[in-house]
């Protein structure tokens, strides 16, 4: 979903059906890994990072 655009936790679970912790639980790894980053706060509105090999 995050590589179509910006999604917010509520959305994506509601589209997926996934628990909203199973989702927070994925959406922390992904954070964790620098692949993912949330940029509004308030709402948790995550987005997909710059892949830096997209570059090469």
């Amino acid at each position: 979903m995050l590589s179509e655009g910006a999604r917010t936790k509520g959305y994506i679970t509601d589209e997926t059906g996934l628990h909203r912790n199973t989702i927070a639980n994925r959406l922390d790894v992904l954070r964790a890994g620098d692949a993912i980053r949330r940029i509004h706060e308030s709402t948790a509105l995550y987005e997909l990072q710059e892949d830096p090999r997209d570059g090469e």
